[in-house]
């Protein structure tokens, strides 16, 4: 069961993903990780075209548009509905098919809210671009769109949320509790955040990881956190301030006992 309460207040919804977003890229910074300050900033506030998007953001777009059917004197006009793609040329298919949702958390949130009132929520389709969906047949389009399914933006929702969760799970594992995270990246061993920053990366990628205890020597300062770090070292540090030198202590040690036999004797 997770301890720390960022984890818990996700998993009930009592914060929303970009306010868990806000305290990833802290943690993110802290831990001097890279890519997950990268990922955590483009979930949070979209990403480019430019950008390498994350497959789970892959997702299939719905061709619908109001169209006239005109004939025995009558015209018809229907609105919103499904068109066929019998004259779409081939690459065009694989746009709708094979879209890449790039907008933010917050936006693709709006998105969904938007889909529940009744409206459509997609990408204009150009008029120039009509003729391949009136091909084979007797309509005449009057504006299309290619539109966006939410049960595909809850997907993408779902799925950001998971591996938030994820990951905050498994820098709980390595360094305990994530409530006053306050870390300093140079006071572990390179080897080691090397190999917990991959394994950050895998959850991102849907790759494999096969050990998620990784750092064995947690020092994080003003927190918890470390209080279940495994392979914790025997030796306990003593502040250099309280410190007592071997010499003093003995020395010490043969005046208490003086003083006991004095007052013994009284």
């Amino acid at each position: 069961m997770a301890k720390s309460k960022l984890i818990k207040e996700i998993i009930s919804d009592q914060i929303s993903l970009t306010q868990a977003f806000d305290r990833l890229i802290v943690i993110a910074m802290e831990l001097d990780d890279t890519n997950l300050l990268a990922w955590a900033k483009k979930e949070k506030n979209g990403y480019s075209s430019d950008d390498e998007i994350p497959e789970y953001r892959k997702i299939s777009l719905r061709p619908i548009g109001t169209y006239q059917l005109i004939g025995g004197g009558y015209i018809q006009t229907y609105k919103n509905q499904t068109l066929a793609t019998i004259g779409v040329d081939d690459d065009f298919k694989e746009t709708i098919s094979s879209h890449y949702e790039t907008s933010s958390i917050p936006t693709i949130e709006s998105n969904i809210s938007e889909i529940e009132k009744g409206n459509t929520i997609g990408i204009p389709i150009p008029p120039e671009m009509f003729y391949m969906f009136e091909e084979g047949t007797n309509a005449h389009l009057l504006n299309a769109v290619l539109a966006i399914d939410k049960n595909a933006l809850v997907k993408i929702i779902d799925c950001t949320k998971t591996k938030l969760i994820e990951i905050l799970t498994l820098l709980e594992k390595n360094f305990g509790s994530l409530d006053s995270f306050d870390i300093d990246a140079r006071d572990y061993d390179t080897d080691e955040m090397s190999t917990l920053k991959d394994a950050l990366s895998n959850i991102i990628k849907d790759k494999p990881n096969t050990n998620i205890y990784i750092i064995s020597n947690s020092k994080v300062k003003g927190s918890n956190i470390g209080e279940n770090t495994v392979n914790k070292p025997k030796e306990v540090e003593i502040s250099p301030s309280i410190s007592i030198e071997k010499g003093e202590q003995d020395k010490e040690n043969f005046f208490i006992k003086i003083i006991k036999f004095i007052f013994r004797k009284r």
